[in-house]
């Protein structure tokens, strides 16, 4: 049995769906062509690694572990 490309992988789902689906499918494709990428490559920020001092980290793990890690079970 050969393997089927993902491209005709793809096609074979497609193919079973019905046009209602088949427009869905269609509306996602063109979303993500429309989408732009955001953000800055991990390389352009590496120079700032290490660049927090132990202090300041040690201040904001503490504030992470007082108000981020309490469930308010009356929240809702």
């Amino acid at each position: 049995m050969a393997t089927l490309s993902l491209k005709d992988e793809i096609l074979d789902h497609i193919s079973a769906f019905s046009y209602e689906k088949q427009r869905l499918v269609m509306e996602y494709i063109t979303s993500i062509e429309s989408r732009t990428i955001r953000g800055v490559p991990g390389k352009e920020i590496v120079r700032y690694a290490g660049r927090i001092s132990q202090e300041d980290l040690t201040v904001m793990t503490r504030a992470i572990q007082t108000d981020c890690e309490q469930v308010d079970d009356n929240e809702w």
